[in-house]
């Protein structure tokens, strides 16, 4: 319970940085779609900077909650600072409704295409990793001359691979000699005594 406890912060954490760069990529897609808008740039360069400001978050956070929440956000501050009446949630030109549809459908394919990509990469990053540890362990254990050092390889690699404790109990006659404990720390592997 305590390893759970210990993540919720760092998770609560990343949600407020995750939340903090989706709000600064739409401020400043607002910001420049107002320095567009005051230099006469069409409608569509600004619907742009919305859909770059979703592709980015869904570039730079995880989940899909962000992108899915930036795209509808990116409708309503379009709505809000460039569609006549400016500065209000309502839209005298109805074919404003069209735009901001297929707005928010493209802002939202986009960026699940997007987050199917980083999820691709993120799985090739940990076949990657898991390759280059079984090909180090391969290495390690020709280099092994005796059982307690193969499982202390062995320990050494599972850590890596696991990111967790593990534990070793060597066979000792029929029964279970005494463990050889890793727990990610410096001291990763220790021989317990047996009680």
């Amino acid at each position: 319970m305590d390893g759970a406890n210990a993540r919720a912060p760092r998770r609560e954490g990343r949600a407020a940085a995750h939340l903090g760069i989706m709000c600064a990529l739409l401020a400043a897609s607002t910001a420049i779609g107002l320095g567009f808008h005051e230099l006469g740039f069409t409608d569509s360069s600004i619907i742009s900077l919305y859909i770059l400001s979703t592709l980015l978050t869904a570039t730079v956070t995880s989940g899909r909650m962000y992108t899915l929440l930036s795209s509808a956000l990116s409708v309503v501050l379009y709505n809000f600072y460039f569609v006549v009446p400016r500065f209000s949630l309502e839209s005298l030109d109805t074919s404003y409704l069209v735009t901001f549809a297929i707005m928010l459908v493209a802002a939202i394919v986009a960026s699940e295409l997007t987050n199917h990509i980083a999820r691709n990469a993120r799985e090739a990053r940990r076949t990657a990793f898991r390759t280059s540890v079984l090909l180090e362990t391969n290495q390690l254990l020709q280099q092994a001359d005796d059982p307690e050092s193969i499982a202390r390889i062995a320990l050494s690699q599972l850590l890596k691979l696991l990111d967790c404790p593990v534990a070793f109990y060597p066979a000792e006659g029929d029964g279970l000699g005494s463990p050889l404990v890793g727990n990610g720390d410096d001291e990763a592997m220790r021989a317990a005594t047996a009680e």
